[in-house]
C-alpha cells in the first residue's frame, strides 16, 4: 500500500495531468470546485474558489509556540483592534495585546490579481526575474517562540507563522518551518538549507526569521545572537552557488534595540527641491567609465540580488499583538495577498510602509519598516501562474 506521503504526489501528478489538458478558455478553477460539489466536498471547493476558510487555520500550525521580541502591547491589525500594550512587551494577564513586535490582523482580498496578460508581458522580459517555476522555490521560515527564563515567550508569533504558511504556499512555494532553534541551530539550519540541491531547479528563495532581536541581529532561543550580516552570507554568491543571480526574500520580524518611536508632528515647513540634491554626487557618466567594465566574463557581485526586509530601523522596537500577530508581519501578508498579482516587491513595500507607519499603540508609540533592495531586476511572485 502506498504511504499517505506517496498518495498525496500521486494526486497531485493527476490534478497537474489533468489542468495540462484543459483548454486554456476554461475556467478550470470553477470546473474542480463543481466537481467536489458534485460528490458533497463542500468544504473542498470552498477552498478552491477561496470563499471558505477553514475554523482553526490560525491555532492549527506545528510551531504554535508565541513570539518575543521585545513584548511590548500595542493596538494594531489592519483594522486597529484596541488591544492594551505593556511597557516592556510583556501582554497584561488575561488579555491580548500587542507587544513591539505587533501586526495587522486583516486580509487582503486577491492572491489572484496576475491576469494572464500581465504574467505573460513580463515573464520572460529582460527587465524582469524569471520566477515562474514549479515550486517557484523554497520557503524558509524559522519561528522562535519559548525562550530561556532571561527572555519571555513571543506569545502571538503563532498568527505571523500561520500567515506567512498561507501566503507563501499558496504563492507556489514550498514551505518549511523550523521552530524554537538556538543561535547555533539557526546558524547549522541556514547552512544545511544553503546547501539544498533543490535551488538549482528553481528560481527564487524566501527566509522568514521571526525571533526577539537586538541592533543588526536575530536572539535564539538560548539568548545568543546570530548577526544579520552572517544570515546574508549563507546565501551570498560565494556561499551559496546555486542562488546565483537568483532573487533572494529575507524577512526579519525582530526587534532593532530598545527605543521606542514617540513620532513627530509636521511643523508645515516645505523641503525645497534643491534640498534633495547634492551638488557633490557623481553623474550617471562618472559611474560609468570605459575602464570599469571587465572584458572578460562577466561576473555578479556577491551580495547582489538579496531584498531584506526588516520589521523596524536600528534601535528600535517591533510591536506585536498577542492575538493577531505582529505589526510588519501581517502588514505584509496583507499587502502581498492584495498587490502580489500585479506590483512588483519594491512597490509593495512603500504600502507595507505606509500600512505599519499608521498603526499607532495605545501609549502612542510608533513603527517604520526597513527595506534594503539589492535586487537588480524587479521581482513578481507571479501568483496563481
Amino acid at each position: 500500500m502506498s504511504s499517505p506521503h506517496s498518495a498525496g504526489q500521486w494526486g497531485f501528478k493527476i490534478l497537474l495531468s489533468w489542468k495540462q489538458r484543459q483548454p486554456r478558455s476554461v475556467n478550470k478553477r470553477k470546473v474542480l470546485a463543481d466537481a467536489l460539489r458534485e460528490v458533497y466536498r463542500d468544504d473542498l471547493a470552498g477552498l478552491v474558489d477561496g470563499n471558505f476558510k477553514p475554523k482553526s487555520r490560525s491555532t492549527t500550525t506545528k510551531a504554535v509556540i508565541p513570539q518575543q521580541e521585545v513584548t511590548r502591547q500595542h493596538t494594531s491589525s489592519i483594522v486597529e483592534p484596541k488591544t492594551k500594550y505593556t511597557a516592556r512587551g510583556v501582554p497584561p494577564t488575561g488579555s491580548g495585546s500587542d507587544n513591539p513586535e505587533d501586526t495587522d490582523s486583516e486580509e487582503g482580498n486577491s492572491d489572484d490579481d496576475s491576469t494572464k496578460e500581465f504574467f505573460e508581458k513580463w515573464r520572460n522580459h529582460d527587465g524582469v526575474y524569471i520566477n515562474s517555476s514549479t515550486p517557484r522555490g523554497r520557503c524558509l521560515i524559522i519561528n522562535n517562540f519559548k525562550f530561556e527564563p532571561e527572555m519571555r515567550n513571543r506569545y502571538g508569533t503563532e498568527h505571523d507563522l500561520n500567515s506567512l504558511k498561507d501566503l507563501f504556499t499558496k504563492f507556489k512555494y514550498t514551505v518549511t518551518v523550523k521552530t524554537d532553534l538556538t543561535a547555533r541551530d539557526i546558524k547549522d539550519t541556514l547552512n544545511e538549507e544553503s546547501k539544498q540541491s533543490m535551488h538549482d531547479m528553481y528560481e527564487s528563495f524566501v527566509l522568514a526569521i521571526l525571533s526577539h532581536g537586538t541592533v543588526d541581529a536575530v536572539y535564539g532561543v538560548d539568548n545568543e545572537t546570530v548577526p544579520y550580516k552572517e544570515i546574508y552570507n549563507y546565501f551570498n554568491g560565494e556561499n551559496c552557488k546555486s542562488l546565483i543571480g537568483k532573487p533572494k526574500i529575507i524577512i526579519i520580524q525582530a526587534c532593532q534595540g530598545k527605543d521606542e518611536d514617540g513620532g513627530v508632528v509636521p511643523d508645515g515647513g516645505e523641503v525645497k527641491q534643491d534640498d534633495n540634491v547634492d551638488a557633490s554626487s557623481p553623474s550617471p557618466s562618472d559611474l560609468m567609465d570605459e575602464k570599469d567594465y571587465p572584458d572578460g566574463a562577466q561576473k555578479s557581485p556577491t551580495m547582489a540580488d538579496f531584498f531584506i526586509a526588516t520589521a523596524t530601523t536600528q534601535d528600535y522596537v517591533s510591536w506585536r499583538n498577542t492575538q493577531t500577530g505582529t505589526w510588519f508581519i501581517q502588514a505584509l501578508v496583507h499587502i502581498y495577498r492584495k498587490y502580489a498579482g500585479k506590483k512588483d516587491i519594491s512597490a509593495m513595500s512603500s504600502k507595507v510602509n505606509s500600512l505599519v507607519a499608521s498603526k499607532t499603540s495605545t501609549a502612542g508609540k510608533k513603527q517604520i519598516p526597513d527595506f534594503r533592495n539589492r535586487l537588480r531586476k524587479k521581482f513578481y511572485f507571479f501568483p496563481g501562474h
